[in-house]
């Protein structure tokens, strides 16, 4: 223990005591042991004491400002570094998170499968022009024969429908009011959308007249929907952003809507009627 130590324990002061602090204690020290006023047998020791102590703080040492532990230099400065750690973690991960995303973007953005994506995209755009078009276009009619039929479903926009299989290998579900007429007449015509060939309407001649029903589950029920769809790719493909937002939207476009495009394409081989334009 330090000589200053051991005054000011002596004096039963902390280490920051001012001097203000080390004279107050003092004066109450010397008051209690003075030996005019303490008749102990060691009071004129431990007085001697308490003034010596005095004079050597008062005089050599030098004066000690109380600072409270928890504003101290040392914890403020600890404080601020953590705050200046933490604001530095988080940059960083900004940083990881914005290097993530542009490595990302240049990667989905170019290379063979962007080429392919946007190839496709412009395809898939070109065709919701036409499904769009096409309820305004002129219809196909095809004249074919029932070959079998299944009993009743809840339908899409239908109460009741049933599905129809014909000669030529095609299924379309009909309103149910059509079943019980086929027992007359198996023959039906088929109206198609002009370009896709898309069913759109059943037609059956009975002995007074002939009679339409609607198709149900069929690409004609989600228009304009699905022409909305397959336009979103080309949208994406010209708005190219640097945002997680994009990433998304690109990889919706290219595993999900073009996915469906192509699906669409190649069933009742609509790629063949399309490239075409509905003439075969």
């Amino acid at each position: 223990m330090s000589k200053k130590n051991k005054y000011l324990e002596m004096l039963n002061l902390p280490i920051y005591a001012s001097k203000d602090d080390i004279r107050k204690q003092f004066r109450k020290l010397a008051k209690e042991f003075h030996p005019d006023r303490n008749k102990a047998e060691n009071a004129t020791e431990i007085f001697q004491s308490i003034k010596e102590a005095y004079d050597y703080l008062i005089e050599d040492r030098p004066e000690i400002n109380f600072i409270p532990i928890e504003n101290s230099p040392s914890e403020e400065i600890k404080r601020m570094e953590r705050i200046r750690k933490a604001k530095e973690r988080l940059r960083e991960q900004r940083l990881a998170e914005e290097k993530k995303i542009i490595e990302s973007y240049q990667k989905l953005t170019s290379g063979l499968r962007w080429k392919v994506f946007s190839t496709i995209s412009v395809i898939s755009l070109f065709a919701s022009f036409i499904l769009l078009s096409e309820p305004y276009l002129p219809k196909h009619l095809e004249k074919q024969i029932v070959t079998d039929y299944s009993s009743s479903y809840n339908g899409l926009t239908q109460n009741q429908v049933f599905l129809i299989k014909t000669n030529q290998k095609l299924k379309i579900f009909c309103k149910h009011t059509l079943q019980e007429k086929l027992f007359y007449n198996d023959t039906i015509y088929i109206e198609r959308s002009f370009v896709f060939h898309n069913p759109t309407k059943i037609f059956h001649r009975n002995k007074l007249e002939i009679d339409s029903y609607n198709i149900d589950f069929s690409v004609v029920n989600l228009f304009p929907f699905i022409s909305i769809l397959f336009s979103i790719p080309f949208f994406v493909q010209q708005k190219k952003q640097f945002t997680t937002s994009y990433i998304f939207l690109y990889k919706l476009s290219f595993y999900v809507i073009e996915g469906l495009f192509l699906i669409f394409l190649i069933t009742q081989d609509r790629w063949l009627h399309f490239i075409f334009l509905g003439f075969i």
